[in-house]
Protein backbone atom coordinates (compact mmCIF):
# COMPACT_ATOMS: atom_id res chain seq x y z
CA UNK A 1 0.00 0.00 0.00
CA UNK A 2 1.14 3.00 -1.02
CA UNK A 3 0.10 4.78 2.08
CA UNK A 4 2.70 3.28 3.81
CA UNK A 5 5.54 4.74 2.28
CA UNK A 6 7.09 7.87 4.07
CA UNK A 7 10.18 9.27 5.55
CA UNK A 8 13.31 9.06 2.82
CA UNK A 9 11.21 6.15 1.03
CA UNK A 10 10.26 6.87 -2.24
CA UNK A 11 7.85 4.39 -4.37
CA UNK A 12 5.94 3.80 -7.56
CA UNK A 13 2.97 1.32 -8.15
CA UNK A 14 2.04 -0.55 -11.57
CA UNK A 15 -0.94 -1.74 -12.21
CA UNK A 16 -2.05 -4.34 -14.77
CA UNK A 17 -4.67 -6.69 -15.97
CA UNK A 18 -2.62 -9.11 -15.95
CA UNK A 19 -0.44 -8.82 -12.99
CA UNK A 20 -2.34 -6.92 -10.49
CA UNK A 21 -0.42 -4.35 -8.51
CA UNK A 22 3.05 -3.84 -7.92
CA UNK A 23 5.03 -1.71 -5.76
CA UNK A 24 8.48 -0.62 -6.37
CA UNK A 25 10.17 1.19 -2.85
CA UNK A 26 13.36 2.55 -2.11
CA UNK A 27 15.30 4.90 0.35
CA UNK A 28 16.12 8.08 -1.87
CA UNK A 29 17.17 11.78 -1.99
CA UNK A 30 14.33 13.48 -3.71
CA UNK A 31 11.93 12.22 -6.39
CA UNK A 32 14.55 12.42 -9.24
CA UNK A 33 17.39 10.17 -7.51
CA UNK A 34 15.25 7.72 -6.56
CA UNK A 35 12.62 7.54 -9.17
CA UNK A 36 16.22 6.82 -11.38
CA UNK A 37 17.20 4.36 -8.56
CA UNK A 38 13.95 2.51 -8.90
CA UNK A 39 13.74 2.14 -13.04
CA UNK A 40 17.26 0.97 -12.73
CA UNK A 41 15.97 -2.13 -10.23
CA UNK A 42 13.11 -3.13 -12.79
CA UNK A 43 15.36 -2.70 -15.54
CA UNK A 44 18.05 -4.95 -13.56
CA UNK A 45 15.24 -7.41 -12.67
CA UNK A 46 13.66 -7.51 -16.29
CA UNK A 47 17.06 -8.17 -17.82
CA UNK A 48 18.21 -11.03 -15.14
CA UNK A 49 14.90 -12.43 -13.74
CA UNK A 50 16.06 -15.73 -13.20
CA UNK A 51 18.59 -14.99 -11.06
CA UNK A 52 16.74 -11.97 -9.38
CA UNK A 53 13.93 -14.40 -8.53
CA UNK A 54 15.78 -15.38 -5.46
CA UNK A 55 16.28 -12.16 -3.66
CA UNK A 56 12.36 -11.26 -3.33
CA UNK A 57 11.27 -11.50 0.34
CA UNK A 58 7.81 -12.20 -0.55
CA UNK A 59 7.70 -13.55 -3.71
CA UNK A 60 4.58 -14.70 -5.61
CA UNK A 61 3.93 -16.38 -8.84
CA UNK A 62 1.61 -15.19 -10.91
CA UNK A 63 -0.29 -16.09 -14.38
CA UNK A 64 0.32 -13.05 -16.31
CA UNK A 65 -2.86 -13.04 -18.83
CA UNK A 66 -2.61 -13.55 -22.82
CA UNK A 67 -1.98 -9.97 -24.27
CA UNK A 68 -4.81 -10.33 -26.56
CA UNK A 69 -7.71 -10.85 -23.74
CA UNK A 70 -6.37 -7.22 -22.38
CA UNK A 71 -8.47 -4.56 -22.74
CA UNK A 72 -7.85 -1.10 -23.81
CA UNK A 73 -9.41 1.73 -25.85
CA UNK A 74 -7.86 2.95 -28.44
CA UNK A 75 -7.20 6.43 -30.30
CA UNK A 76 -7.02 5.86 -34.10
CA UNK A 77 -6.35 7.69 -36.95
CA UNK A 78 -7.51 6.69 -40.43
CA UNK A 79 -6.87 8.10 -43.75
CA UNK A 80 -9.20 7.28 -45.87
CA UNK A 81 -10.98 8.58 -49.97
CA UNK A 82 -13.69 10.55 -48.57
CA UNK A 83 -16.77 8.79 -50.19
CA UNK A 84 -20.31 8.02 -49.58
CA UNK A 85 -20.38 4.77 -47.37
CA UNK A 86 -16.72 4.74 -46.10
CA UNK A 87 -17.47 5.45 -42.32
CA UNK A 88 -19.84 2.53 -42.96
CA UNK A 89 -17.87 0.25 -44.10
CA UNK A 90 -15.17 1.10 -41.48
CA UNK A 91 -17.36 0.88 -38.86
CA UNK A 92 -18.68 -2.31 -40.04
CA UNK A 93 -15.23 -3.78 -39.83
CA UNK A 94 -14.76 -3.05 -36.35
CA UNK A 95 -18.56 -4.09 -35.50
CA UNK A 96 -17.86 -7.35 -36.58
CA UNK A 97 -14.84 -7.75 -34.37
CA UNK A 98 -17.23 -6.63 -31.44
CA UNK A 99 -15.18 -2.78 -31.27
CA UNK A 100 -17.34 -0.03 -31.11
CA UNK A 101 -16.60 3.73 -31.12
CA UNK A 102 -17.08 6.43 -28.35
CA UNK A 103 -16.33 9.02 -30.49
CA UNK A 104 -15.50 9.77 -34.20
CA UNK A 105 -14.10 13.33 -35.82
CA UNK A 106 -13.90 13.37 -39.86
CA UNK A 107 -13.00 17.07 -41.38
CA UNK A 108 -12.35 17.11 -45.23
CA UNK A 109 -14.31 18.24 -48.33
CA UNK A 110 -16.21 15.24 -50.33
CA UNK A 111 -13.73 13.55 -52.72
CA UNK A 112 -10.75 14.43 -50.90
CA UNK A 113 -8.10 12.22 -48.52
CA UNK A 114 -9.00 13.05 -44.66
CA UNK A 115 -8.12 12.05 -41.60
CA UNK A 116 -10.94 10.28 -39.58
CA UNK A 117 -9.86 9.92 -35.78
CA UNK A 118 -12.09 7.37 -33.42
CA UNK A 119 -11.64 6.86 -29.98
CA UNK A 120 -12.78 3.48 -29.11
CA UNK A 121 -14.75 1.57 -26.24
CA UNK A 122 -13.04 -0.37 -24.14
CA UNK A 123 -12.20 -3.53 -26.32
CA UNK A 124 -10.04 -6.74 -26.22
CA UNK A 125 -6.42 -6.34 -27.88
CA UNK A 126 -7.16 -9.18 -29.92
CA UNK A 127 -10.53 -8.11 -30.90
CA UNK A 128 -8.57 -4.66 -31.95
CA UNK A 129 -5.75 -5.95 -33.97
CA UNK A 130 -8.44 -8.00 -35.71
CA UNK A 131 -10.81 -5.15 -36.73
CA UNK A 132 -7.48 -2.85 -37.51
CA UNK A 133 -6.54 -5.64 -40.21
CA UNK A 134 -9.69 -5.99 -42.09
CA UNK A 135 -9.81 -2.02 -42.19
CA UNK A 136 -6.20 -1.81 -43.74
CA UNK A 137 -7.56 -4.05 -46.59
CA UNK A 138 -10.14 -1.62 -47.11
CA UNK A 139 -10.14 -0.08 -50.57
CA UNK A 140 -11.56 3.12 -49.15
CA UNK A 141 -8.47 2.99 -46.67
CA UNK A 142 -5.14 5.22 -47.73
CA UNK A 143 -3.50 4.26 -44.76
CA UNK A 144 -3.71 3.71 -40.71
CA UNK A 145 -1.61 6.67 -39.50
CA UNK A 146 -2.00 6.30 -35.93
CA UNK A 147 -3.04 3.40 -33.21
CA UNK A 148 -2.33 4.52 -29.82
CA UNK A 149 -3.11 2.79 -26.70
CA UNK A 150 -4.72 4.74 -24.27
CA UNK A 151 -4.15 3.85 -20.81
CA UNK A 152 -6.12 5.21 -17.62
CA UNK A 153 -4.06 6.52 -14.89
Amino acid sequence: DLAGIGGAYNAILLQGEGFGDLIFSGLGAGALPAGSMIVSDIVEIVKDYNNYNSKFKYFKEKKIKDFKQTYSSYYLRIRVKDRPGVLAEIAGSFAKSKVSFASVIQKGEPGEIVDIVFLTHKAKEGDTQRALKEVARLDCVEKISNVIRVVEI
